[in-house]
């Protein structure tokens, strides 16, 4: 199976209107699997089993770093993943609508409640169990709802995010019924990718699901870094430095109408959202994303066997958040002068950092450095020896 190419939309990425809604259009390959499935939707139940089964297969391979399309060979075997996963929603919603089917023969508003409260758990608790499946093709993933809604929980706000994008997605689907109706048969199909590429997108990020492939992806990749002080958040914020030297810290605040992003660091962005920015009272990273941050250089840890940062509230690519704590002085790589550095992430959420610091007394000088970035299970961004 070829691998993916590097600009193609993939489970990695991070989880935007645009891209939920352009991955299934994103190439011939992908909008060519849109006509495929809506071809097989001619064919009652048979047919809506096998699309689902055609999406399990297509998140299996993104989490394996593989080309997701074409997709539909072996027909037989996508109609029984699409079957085990369909068993699964029964399994999950037939207390929901069995108590609301009572509630109706009864006239029982109460039981009615009951289940309509119960089939709303088990259609929030579905995509808890599908990227698992996806993973390993492993039924034993789907029949629990406890675990299910479990993963649910710890998806957070990405989440109910993704719930948003997959709603909306749903009401324009339905703009193919302009065309001849048929269309619809179309447009049906896209909507389901944009939610199975959504809600995959969540949980295999959170349970780093594609793990290996994403270590693999990472070790390719080294970087250098080049610093210097005639181009430093040291130099745009002169006019808090000696501030900035005494606490060693930037706080997390909420930005307002007054607070500007620190021009240095604007490209460092999460879905359009600065992660610097400075006012009145000095710079500050922005309190959605981060708490309040400890500034540090290499040189701290000669005594230490780590130095804590913060805490990452919410997740950023790793190699965006490591680029920007440099790039921010937030780690600090030199003082007067300039510092160059290769930077080699090693898994997800670590990597090793080596390098030298310039910098001139009566003489020029310069000094070698090498520590590693972690950002652990506890979402706390540490500085360790190497």
């Amino acid at each position: 199976m070829n691998k993916k190419e590097n600009n193609s939309i993939d489970l990695r990425q991070q989880l935007t209107w645009r891209n939920s809604m352009q991955f299934p259009l994103q190439s011939k390959a992908s909008r060519r699997e849109i006509l495929i499935g809506g071809l097989w939707l001619l064919l009652p139940i048979i047919g809506w089993l096998i699309n689902m089964g055609h999406r399990v297969r297509v998140v299996h391979r993104l989490q394996k770093g593989e080309t997701p399309w074409p997709a539909w060979e072996n027909p037989t075997e996508l109609f029984k993943h699409g079957l085990i996963t369909f068993l699964g929603m029964i399994w999950y919603g037939w207390p929901g609508v069995s108590l609301l089917l009572l509630g109706y023969w009864y006239s029982s508003a109460l039981m009615a409640y009951t289940g309509f409260i119960l089939w709303l758990l088990a259609v929030v608790a579905i995509p808890g169990y599908m990227s698992h499946y996806c993973k390993r093709y492993d039924p034993q993933e789907i029949f629990n709802p406890l675990r299910a809604l479990s993963r649910v929980h710890q998806g957070g706000l990405a989440y109910w995010k993704a719930w948003s994008i997959v709603l909306i997605c749903l009401l324009l689907s339905f703009s193919g019924l302009l065309v001849l109706g048929i269309g619809f048969l179309f447009s049906s199909v896209w909507f389901w990718q944009t939610a199975a590429f959504s809600f995959a997108t969540v949980f295999t990020q959170r349970f780093e699901l594609d793990k290996k492939e994403a270590e693999k992806a990472y070790l390719e990749k080294p970087f250098k870094m080049v610093r210097n002080s005639g181009q430093s958040i040291r130099q745009e914020l002169s006019k808090y430095q000696i501030q900035l030297d005494k606490n060693k810290r930037i706080p997390a605040r909420q930005p307002d109408s007054k607070a500007r992003v620190v021009h240095l660091t604007k490209h460092f962005q999460h879905e359009q959202t600065a992660l610097l920015f400075v006012d009145e009272y000095g710079p500050f990273v922005h309190a959605v994303f981060f708490s309040d941050l400890n500034i540090y250089n290499p040189y701290d840890l000669h005594q230490k066997e780590q130095l804590i940062i913060g805490k990452l509230k919410q997740p950023l690519h790793f190699k965006t958040l490591l680029r920007f704590l440099i790039e921010a002085d937030i780690i600090e790589t030199f003082v007067h002068e300039s510092s160059e550095m290769t930077i080699q992430i090693t898994s997800t959420n670590i990597a090793e950092i080596r390098g030298s610091h310039t910098y001139f007394t009566n003489e020029k000088n310069i000094d070698y450095f090498s520590f590693k970035f972690v950002c652990n299970e506890h979402n706390e961004m540490l500085l360790t020896p190497l």
